[in-house]
């Protein structure tokens, strides 16, 4: 009986041992902060890099059309295309094609 009893004893303890490593194992895996919510937010800082620097690149330019077309660096190609393209002017001997 006195035998029984300590293998009863070794088995709820094991049985306890196994609960809380299935839980951490679980939580490690699943949770909250655990690794394949890491995962998604690592994948997430990537794609959100490439957005900012396409915006950073995008930006830079605009400024730079925007540097060129003030008055004491007028650069007077651009100021011709940016007049041609917003504004639609053209002279009546000129045929223009616009391409992206």
């Amino acid at each position: 009986m006195f035998n029984s009893n300590k293998i009863n004893k070794k088995n709820i303890t094991s049985a306890i041992l196994v609960i809380f490593i299935i839980y951490f194992m679980f939580y490690f895996l699943f949770g909250r902060y655990g690794f394949i919510e890491h995962s998604k937010i690592q994948r997430e800082i990537v794609v959100q890099s490439k957005e900012l620097e396409n915006i950073e690149n995008s930006n830079t330019k605009l400024s730079n059309n925007i540097n060129s077309l003030k008055s004491h660096s007028l650069d007077k190609d651009l100021l011709d295309e940016q007049v041609r393209r917003n504004l639609g002017y053209v002279d009546k001997d000129e045929v223009v094609i616009y391409y992206k």
